[in-house]
């Protein structure tokens, strides 16, 4: 399967993997914990949409925890959310 995705590439064809949200929100958050602002931000996105969070549903409260503390990490894109 690796094999065939590369030569796929290699040809120009697009691999199009459909986005698993729980997933990424699980890997943002171990990554935010560690203090990456980057995924900071990120999680708050997931938390200010409402995409692959608890409920499915937007938590305004808990982006903006995640945005202040991007914003602390350095992550400047955070100060506009």
């Amino acid at each position: 399967l690796i094999a065939n995705s590369k030569k796929k590439q290699q040809e120009g064809e697009k691999i199009v993997v459909p986005p698993d949200h729980r997933k990424a929100v699980k890997f943002y958050r171990k990554a935010a914990k560690q203090g990456f602002a980057l995924a900071q931000a990120r999680l708050g996105d997931c938390y200010l949409e409402g995409v692959g969070v608890e409920d499915s549903k937007p938590n305004p409260k808990k982006a903006f925890k995640w945005y202040k503390r991007a914003v602390d990490g350095g992550n400047a894109e955070a100060m506009l959310s």
